[in-house]
């Protein structure tokens, strides 16, 4: 199934000159904070939660983004990657945050949904 991710809803919503901008790349970092501090420990499986957000973004951008030991670690290193201008696979700067944006818009989607599954349970 396809998933619809920010990059794909808004691919031409921002245009940064020099790099990612501080704001966006704190943005990024407050909500991996939010995800991985506040959030993991309520989970039933934050593993699971991170592969299954994981997963969706590499099918949609046909790549990944970071190559943890595990799941949880590679959704981390991939919010919390800052913008290298000289790394090519970070391409454009713009691409950079919005994959970035996509993959804590999934997090947030499969969190709320091991939430909501353990209220059923």
């Amino acid at each position: 199934m396809l998933t619809d991710i920010f990059l794909n809803r808004y691919p031409n919503i921002w245009h940064f000159t020099q790099g990612v901008p501080r704001e966006v790349a704190v943005f990024l970092r407050q909500a991996a904070q939010i995800i991985f501090q506040d959030l993991k420990p309520h989970m039933t499986d934050p593993e699971a939660v991170c592969q299954r957000a994981y997963d969706k973004l590499v099918r949609e951008l046909g790549f990944g983004l970071y190559n943890g030991r595990t799941y949880v670690e590679s959704c981390t290193e991939a919010l919390c990657q800052l913008y290298d201008l000289y790394n090519n696979s970070h391409q454009p700067p713009e691409g950079f945050a919005m994959r970035q944006v996509s993959l804590v818009e999934l997090l947030f989607a499969e969190t709320e949904a091991d939430f909501i599954q353990q209220r059923v349970s």
